[in-house]
């Protein structure tokens, strides 16, 4: 299983800089990424609680939407049943009563919760529970990872029936977890009747969806809220991924949706950039970065769409009305970061060509 594991994250290195097609790489640099990798435990299968360091020139968000709460943060970490995986619990370190939970999945490049742990951390400190599959980062058939992911939220949900509280449920993913949300939230609201007091998925710069059906899209209604995501210079993940589903959840009426663009942006020499990475801190192989796209455009985000769908309060942050731009705060001298986009009749940013993972390629099951 490690050897296995250890052939995976070498796949993923390639695979990181294979798709960056106007790179070339030396067999040294190569070696070394190689070497960062294995040296970074929590890059494999870790239910993390880090420091959280931010980056650049937008300060964190102090009032409103987007500001950290003030619950400290606490984390279980339990054994997937199914598999040699972890299934990580996070819950605010006082809970005494069931809380709303958020369902997270991670992205194929960063199979840990560390990446993710500023986003959790946020989360939790409103009050919320937030669960955290791990699957595996390697070649086998996607459904076994859904089965995977679907193992770990149900043996939570089992084990800890005293802090979590699914008739409040949010379903959120990140690129591979994002393809995937579509597909648990389904299983969930419909199987299991979960959300019967509120619910939402959201879906960030998405992969493929697999077993996902549009009759399954037709299914969510009016009681679930959706964001989908995409960033301006992902090369990675097709926009007509995001667009498909965005189109196709058509009994979700368009003012319970929002499609919504985050810009590259800069200032002093830093650079916002609105990669494949937005919703990770940086990382130790050189991805996603803690800055003014995260507090603005994924953690105000997420905080005024949970507030929407379990309360019925802030959908003019969350969702807007029809298409417009949301505030993405401001530099230091006062001049304003590029305003992130929305709107309900989403068109791709670039040609297919743009991007290592196509939405033609015969690998899409949709």
């Amino acid at each position: 299983m490690a050897l296995r594991f250890l052939c995976s994250l070498f796949v993923g290195v390639l695979f990181l800089h294979c798709v960056k097609k106007d790179d070339k790489l030396s067999n040294t640099e190569l070696l070394q990424d190689v070497l960062l990798v294995l040296s970074y435990p929590y890059l494999i299968n870790n239910c993390a609680i880090t420091g959280i360091n931010p980056q650049g020139p937008v300060p964190v968000i102090s009032a409103g939407y987007g500001a950290r709460g003030s619950r400290q943060v606490s984390v279980s970490a339990l054994q997937n049943p199914i598999a040699d995986r972890r299934v990580c619990v996070y819950y605010p370190s006082d809970q005494t009563n069931p809380a709303p939970v958020l369902f997270l999945f991670h992205g194929f490049s960063s199979p840990s919760a560390e990446p993710y742990y500023p986003l959790i951390d946020f989360y939790v400190s409103k009050g919320y529970v937030v669960v955290f599959p791990i699957y595996f980062s390697d070649n086998r058939p996607p459904q076994q990872n859904y089965d995977i992911m679907w193992a770990g939220l149900t043996y939570a949900v089992n084990t800890y029936p005293n802090r979590i509280d699914t008739k409040k449920v949010g379903f959120m993913g990140h690129s591979y977890g994002g393809g995937a949300t579509p597909y648990m939230a389904h299983k969930g609201l419909f199987e299991q009747s979960w959300g019967s007091s509120g619910s939402f998925m959201y879906l960030a710069a998405p992969w493929y969806s697999f077993n996902t059906t549009n009759s399954n899209l037709a299914d969510f209604t009016t009681a679930t809220k959706l964001i989908v995501q995409v960033h301006q210079e992902d090369d990675t993940n097709d926009h007509r991924m995001a667009i498909d589903i965005f189109n196709n959840v058509t009994s979700i009426p368009s003012t319970e949706r929002s499609y919504q663009i985050i810009y590259t942006d800069s200032f002093g020499g830093y650079t916002l950039k609105a990669d494949h990475y937005v919703p990770i801190k940086d990382t130790i192989i050189g991805i996603g970065a803690l800055n003014g796209l995260d507090f603005y455009g994924v953690w105000r985000q997420l905080d005024a769409l949970t507030d929407y769908a379990f309360n019925g309060a802030g959908s003019a942050t969350a969702l807007g009305t029809g298409s417009g731009s949301f505030s993405m705060g401001s530099y230091p001298d006062g001049s304003q970061v590029k305003k992130m986009d929305f709107t309900r009749s989403p068109s791709p940013l670039q040609a297919e060509s743009y991007y290592s993972q196509q939405w033609s390629n015969p690998l899409n099951p949709r």
